[in-house]
């Protein structure tokens, strides 16, 4: 989870730097005025709740319109990468109280690396469900302004999880018995409801 958090990091510094090579032009963090808020739109404003999904939102200008779009998605799945990290401190958490094993152990451990190697393979599966971007003109030269809505179904991701857990024997037997493992099979069943599977 922290390469994805680096990663994408570089990529925002990397786009930052090319927007400020040397040359001169317009400002790229203008203050916001009543235009720019009448622009802003609704579903950015307004994230969708459904179960089973989380969406992230950012904004972002550059003077080239692809940029503007690049930037606005990475840090939307920058947020994104940090909010599963939270998810899999919660569900290491939970699965340290329902096992009774200290925060130490191997298994404690090993569970937390299979977590953060599949939330880091699954991030991928986040979509731009609503993409919208406008020219910003001013004295100094014009820039655009996206907009972007990122849609990441939890499902997916407990599916790899709950495939790798039953797939590693360790996990599985100590496991088997808590809370959290029948939660994370009524999950996965309800995505393949939602997919159709």
């Amino acid at each position: 989870m922290k390469n994805i958090i680096i990663y994408t990091a570089t990529i925002l510094m990397s786009l930052s730097l090319w927007n400020c090579t040397g040359r001169t032009g317009p400002n790229l963090t203008p203050e916001p005025d009543r235009n720019t808020f009448k622009k802003t739109p609704a579903w950015f404003n307004v994230k969708p709740n459904k179960d089973g999904y989380i969406y992230t939102t950012s904004v972002a200008t550059s003077r080239d319109y692809q940029t503007s779009i690049s930037k606005a998605t990475v840090d939307a799945r920058k947020q994104l990468a940090e909010t599963l990290d939270s998810e899999v401190k919660g569900v290491t958490d939970r699965v340290i109280e329902e096992t009774g094993l200290g925060t130490d152990s191997e298994f404690t451990d090993h569970f937390t690396n299979t977590a953060e190697i599949i939330v880091a393979s699954t991030i991928q599966g986040a979509e731009v469900t609503n993409q919208e971007t406008v020219e910003v003109k001013s004295d100094d030269g014009d820039i655009f302004r996206s907009w972007i809505l990122l849609e990441y179904d939890q499902g997916y991701q407990q599916k790899k999880l709950l495939d790798a857990i039953k797939a590693d024997k360790v996990l599985y037997d100590k496991l088997r018995a808590t809370e959290l493992l029948g939660e994370m099979e009524e999950k996965v069943e309800a995505y393949r409801k939602r997919k159709g599977l």
